[in-house]
């Protein structure tokens, strides 16, 4: 894609991205991400991740929820000559109609009810860097037309500007579900496929790279690993009762959940909040919705 001509101006400090109540992306560079791992599964993703890497090709990051693809793509932006350029994750289960061009092009203001002023939008906040579209088969139909031009022209459009925008953008890409198989169906363009697609690198679940468990024996800052140490879907596994057990309700699974972080954490609600990605006047609602027992602390 040809280079970014953005101005100065629109290229504030601030780099606001879109406004009146949207999210912000943020254009701060977080630490190098981790990736730990023994098996022989892992050893050749990593090997196909550094070859890949300082590369400009766009790539698809395909694997089950909870393998890591969002940790995999900023490891691609930071083993690139790109590492000291924004990088941009954009939850694509997010954008629909107006919302979708205005968070990832940007608009002017006045463009529509509520815009008060000018924002950049995340490609163009991405200028230079790195842009990661996680769930890109949720976009709609009718909007991947749009994308797929920004694609091939490497350029935006602002809502309610007629001034398009160049941008040198790298574009990763991530999904849970087969973008082939949504081809066949008419539910994905075949073209944009074609397009996000030049490479695929596929996660490994965890249940095909047991030995990686040592993973969590490194992230763990106890002689015993604890919950907060392991995925997600390794703790839920837990609640299942094995493959001829019952499974738990709803209820019961939010309980183990919140009594796992509470005992974690020595009982410290503020803590076990953050584990859980919840605020602290949640978790208080659902311990005592769900009767979960506080442990002491040191217990």
């Amino acid at each position: 894609m040809p280079r970014g001509i953005a101005s100065e101006r629109d290229k504030s400090a601030t780099r606001k991205v879109v406004s009146d109540g949207a999210g912000v992306a943020s254009s701060h560079r977080p630490g190098m991400p981790d990736l730990v791992g023994t098996s022989e599964l892992f050893s050749d993703l990593l090997d196909t991740l550094k070859s890949i890497a300082c590369r400009h090709c766009c790539v698809m990051i395909t694997g089950e929820t909870g393998t890591g693809k969002e940790m995999v793509a900023r490891k691609i932006h930071h083993s690139s000559q790109r590492f000291d350029k924004p990088f941009v994750p954009v939850d694509c289960t997010t954008l629909t109609g107006q919302l979708f061009e205005s968070q990832l092009f940007g608009h002017v203001k006045g463009a529509f009810t509520g815009a008060i002023g000018d924002t950049l939008g995340f490609f163009r906040a991405a200028d230079g860097g790195t842009i990661f579209l996680d769930e890109i088969s949720e976009i709609p139909l009718d909007l991947q037309a749009k994308l797929l031009r920004v694609l091939q022209e490497g350029t935006v459009t602002p809502v309610g500007s007629t001034q398009s925008h160049a941008i040198d953008v790298r574009i990763l890409c991530a999904a849970n579900r087969d973008l082939k198989e949504m081809v066949t169906n008419n539910e994905f363009r075949a073209d944009l496929y074609y397009r996000v697609n030049v490479v695929n690198l596929e996660i490994p679940p965890l249940r095909q790279r047991a030995e990686d468990i040592e993973r969590a024996f490194v992230l763990s800052v106890e002689e015993v690993i604890e919950p907060s140490s392991l995925p997600k879907e390794v703790l839920m596994a837990a609640y299942t009762g094995g493959a001829n057990g019952p499974l738990p309700t709803l209820d019961d699974a939010k309980g183990k959940l919140v009594a796992d972080a509470l005992r974690v954490t020595g009982g410290r609600k503020i803590a076990a909040a953050k584990i859980l990605g919840i605020d602290r006047r949640r978790l208080n609602r659902l311990i005592e919705k769900l009767n979960v027992t506080i442990p002491k602390a040191g217990k």
